[in-house]
């Protein structure tokens, strides 16, 4: 009983936080993004999202990143002269969902997401042939649902721009278990609730 009186006490602070805070109708974020899958795999790039804030606490994003990478591949004997060990990778994504504001004051604003939608991902491999060479394979593309569950940290910069860290856990249909993501860039915030 005295945990429930305690979390509907810490619920009914929360919007007095973000009623102090003029929340802005839209956001525009860009900036680098990475995904760590384990020490020989690697992704590195892009990424941007637009939110329209449909209350004071509550967002739609949309999200789409543009990921590159490659996969170091040790112990190979007979390379051929000009074969890459280090095939080529590439993820794009498009994720779309909910973006539920926490604590929003004039300095940082805390949020919570859950993102489903698209991934993309193609690479080459090394394939040997009948004599244990190593060659190039031609490109693979799979296309997968995908969904990222996290959040956002933005620390006001001036009243329309802010500074976000971005940490979330990403899966991808197909995948045998999900990858630690972080984005961190600017934010450029339009109009008011």
């Amino acid at each position: 009983m005295e945990l429930r009186a305690l979390l509907v006490l810490l619920a009914s602070c929360l919007p007095l936080a973000a009623q102090q805070y003029k929340i802005p109708a839209y956001e525009l974020s860009g900036g680098f993004t990475t995904i760590q899958r384990d020490h020989s795999q690697s992704y590195y790039g892009v990424n941007g999202a637009w939110t329209a804030n449909i209350s004071r606490r509550v967002g739609l994003a949309v999200e789409a990143g543009a990921l590159f990478g490659d996969r170091e591949v040790f112990g190979l004997d007979n390379v051929p002269e000009g074969v890459d060990t280090s095939p080529d990778r590439n993820l794009f994504t498009l994720l779309v969902g909910p973006r539920v504001r926490i604590v929003a004051t004039d300095r940082y604003t805390v949020a919570l997401h859950a993102l489903g939608g698209y991934a993309r991902a193609s690479s080459e491999g090394l394939l040997l042939d009948d004599d244990g060479v190593a060659m190039m394979s031609p490109r693979f593309v799979d296309h997968h649902g995908a969904a990222s569950l996290g959040g956002t940290f933005d620390v006001r910069i001036s009243n329309r721009v802010a500074w976000r860290l971005q940490p979330d856990w990403f899966w991808a249909s197909g995948a045998d278990n999900g990858w630690f993501r972080f984005s961190t860039g600017l934010v450029f915030r339009f109009g008011s609730r």
